[in-house]
């Protein structure tokens, strides 16, 4: 997109906003997920043909923004945390490590490897992600219900014994009833 260089398009910056937007909703929401939400409404607008009518950069351009909305967010998140309680160095020796290698392993791997590639990936990582979501709400849900099936058996079962032990009482009942009276009655005759 070189005749689109340098030239301020506001379809484009109005589609990074709502991207970014939206990302930092879910992160702020969930505590994960700004990338996705972010890709996600980025592969709309490109979808949508905002490439070719108004110059939407490539992905690795979006990634970039999508770093700097990050950048914004890291604050709030950190205060959300309340990190001088939740500090631990153990987190921060393995992280920090890890990080120094992968970004700059990410970045050679992104200056040589095409934006369809790309695409591909963060399709298939999305997908992958949400299947594993949705198999995790699903067996959530299976485990409730069981639970649920397990308390109502329960339930049941108790209800029946109550009546069992209602019933015998109403039985046992009306015969001291019936006793009481004989005895009064016999106890009459005998006077």
């Amino acid at each position: 997109n070189a005749e689109y260089v340098g030239t301020l398009n506001i379809p484009v910056i109005a589609h990074f906003a709502v991207a970014t937007f939206f990302g930092n909703v879910a992160f702020s929401a969930m505590g994960f997920g700004m990338a996705i939400c972010y890709l996600f409404v980025y592969q709309i607008g490109a979808l949508a043909g905002l490439t070719d009518c108004c110059g939407l950069p490539g992905l690795k351009y979006a990634v970039f923004i999508q770093t700097i909305g990050m950048t914004v967010i890291q604050p709030i998140v950190l205060w959300n945390v309340n990190l001088r309680k939740n500090f631990r160095w153990d987190l921060i020796l393995t992280m920090v490590p890890m990080q120094l290698v992968g970004a700059p392993l990410g970045q050679i791997l992104q200056a040589y490897t095409p934006s369809e590639v790309l695409k591909i990936i963060v399709g298939v990582v999305t997908i992958g992600v949400a299947a594993w979501q949705a198999f995790n709400l699903w067996r959530l849900w299976r485990s409730a219900r069981q639970r649920s099936e397990r308390s109502m058996r329960w339930s049941r079962w108790w209800l029946r014994k109550e009546e069992q032990l209602t019933a015998q009482q109403r039985a046992m009942s009306s015969s001291w009833s019936d006793l009481k009276k004989k005895i009064v009655i016999g106890y009459m005759a005998h006077q």
